[in-house]
């Protein structure tokens, strides 16, 4: 089976083996210079690829709030923007039932392939577009779709009539341009670009 390192560095290997000719077996690689750790299953001679193992030491990249985010068809590819559950961007304020595509998912469900590769943040704390000046935007303003996919700020007597139109909770307004990692995890990203998004809590 291919030994190949999982990046252009030195490992130490260590593999737990099914006694099974097809190839069933899990494979851990240390890295001699890095707190870089990876993991891959072997399942009948199908290789599931490398997984990046998160340690104390490493440098936590992209899913630090525990993002849950689900796989789901959407029009859009871009992060950042609210989408209705037709998988189109909110065109209107306060549209029920809309969540925001993330670029700072942890975990994603379902399939990632063409039709549902953009994962729609379900739970966690996800970068979105304002719909007016940061400046305006405040710690534990509630949050509802707006035109062009953007977030806006409820009335009180918006968050009492329409509780179901709560996208998230208004959690940092960030003063940085980038945020995460320079070191690419095992989905190929590193640092990623605020451009001018504020931090919102999931509902």
């Amino acid at each position: 089976m291919n030994n190949s390192n999982p990046t252009d560095d030195w490992y130490h290997h260590i593999r737990m083996n099914h006694a099974n000719s097809k190839g069933y077996f899990v494979d851990l690689a240390f890295c001699f210079h890095a707190e870089n750790n990876y993991i891959r299953r072997v399942v009948n001679g199908t290789d599931n690829g490398w997984k990046r193992l998160w340690t104390q030491g490493n440098a936590v990249t992209n899913a630090v709030w525990n993002d849950l985010a689900e796989s789901r068809r959407s029009e859009s590819r871009e992060p950042g923007y609210a989408i209705t559950p037709s998988g189109v961007k909110a065109t209107k304020r306060l549209e029920p039932g809309c969540r925001i595509t993330s670029d700072t998912w942890g975990f994603a469900l379902g399939d990632e392939n063409d039709e549902t590769k953009m994962p729609v943040a379900i739970s966690g704390r996800v970068l979105a577009y304002p719909a007016r000046s940061r400046e305006e935007y405040h710690l534990g303003d509630c949050v509802c779709s707006a035109p062009d996919g953007k977030v806006d700020i409820m009335t009180r007597q918006e968050i009492r009539d329409w509780p179901d139109c709560i996208i998230g909770i208004v959690n940092e307004i960030p003063n940085y341009e980038e945020w995460g990692s320079d070191e690419k995890d095992n989905t190929g990203r590193g640092k990623i670009k605020v451009n001018g998004r504020i931090w919102i809590d999931i509902k």
